[in-house]
């Protein structure tokens, strides 16, 4: 079959450990509701399928979440791992998948995380036009960068040659989290750009990139996808970003700036600072909570009456008997809880 010109992929493989205690295991950040009725995979779905132009909109995710992608993505189609190895492997199976389904080299594919917040949509259709029309003018892999809004450190930034909004620049390299001098620097330079994770490419290119750079990862899934032994072969791929794995090899990577209100929702502070408006910047998912003299704290508490008397800067999190408590400068260790807590015996 020929394939349209356009599809999109959602990586939902993540767990989301620092949303404990509302993600967890059998329910991980991506399906969680915390911004109205629509959870975060299903927003980011709501938001690609007008851009596909009549294509389907493809989910990539692990077999254990199976039964939840189904029923809050039924209309999407579902490309299943075995288990998780980080979004190098997920988008090489993609591409093989897609590839072996017919669709030709010259289809525009895009790449998106499932549990991501774009606050100003008409600006991010925008991005993903010019996007589509980079990665098929000039067959290159090409990455949004987000207009930082001050000088972040949870963020990994991708330096580009340009940076003008709107206009694709060739990618010079990309950088891990830098601490906060670093992150400054590359604040004030305007020449960073925060790491979404938004990728768009043509099939072709990205195979192309694979057997380059990551030759081992491709073929030996490759060859698994076509004898059936996928489940026996994905647990032995080296587990990596695809950032690593070919976009900081590749030297066909271009970076389009964007400005949309992005935010990779990443803990329960970053949910906060989506959140907390008003004089006092508090936020509470209920109208039972009550703040008394109570300035910058986020309640997520469905169904429970709850006070916060004189404190500032607090997290409380109630899930059925689960709660946590927790400054918003320490919600980063939210992680070691779920770990430590997964590890002990109920």
């Amino acid at each position: 079959m020929a394939g349209p010109k356009r599809l999109a992929v959602i990586l939902a493989g993540g767990s989301g450990t620092r949303f404990w205690p509302l993600s967890r295991a059998d329910k991980p950040k991506q399906y969680l509701n915390l911004f109205g009725d629509r959870s975060l995979i299903q927003a980011t779905y709501d938001r690609l399928k007008p851009l596909c132009a009549g294509g389907p909109v493809f989910v990539c995710s692990g077999k254990s979440q199976y039964a939840l992608l189904d029923a809050q993505v039924p209309a999407a189609e579902h490309i299943l791992e075995p288990c998780a190895r980080n979004t190098g492997p997920a988008v090489a199976l993609t591409t093989i998948d897609l590839l072996a389904k017919g669709y030709s080299d010259d289809t525009i594919v895009g790449i998106f995380p499932a549990d991501h917040h774009i606050g100003d949509v008409p600006a991010f259709e925008k991005a993903l036009e010019l996007a589509y029309e980079t990665a098929a003018s000039t067959k290159g892999l090409v990455t949004l960068g987000i207009v930082p809004s001050c000088a972040h450190t949870g963020y990994g930034y991708i330096e580009a040659q340009g940076a003008a909004i709107g206009k694709a620049t060739a990618a010079q390299r990309f950088v891990e989290k830098p601490d906060a001098e670093r992150a400054k620097n590359f604040f004030e330079s305007r020449k960073f750009f925060w790491n979404a994770g938004i990728f768009v490419w043509r099939l072709g290119s990205i195979r192309e990139a694979y057997l380059e750079h990551a030759r081992d990862t491709y073929e030996a899934l490759s060859q698994a996808y076509e004898d059936g032994s996928l489940d026996k072969a994905y647990p032995k791929v080296v587990s990596t970003p695809v950032d690593k794995q070919i976009l900081e090899k590749a030297k066909n990577v271009f970076v389009l700036p964007a400005s949309m209100q992005w935010s990779d929702v990443g803990s329960w502070n970053a949910l906060w600072e989506l959140l907390g408006t008003g004089p006092t910047e508090n936020s509470a998912s209920s109208e039972k909570t009550l703040f008394l003299d109570s300035e910058r704290c986020l309640v997520h508490a469905e169904g429970k009456k709850v006070a916060l008397i004189g404190v500032q800067d607090l997290i409380v999190v109630v899930d059925g008997e689960n709660i946590l408590v927790t400054t918003r400068d320490q919600d980063q260790r939210v992680r070691e809880v779920a770990e430590t807590l997964s590890a002990k015996p109920s």
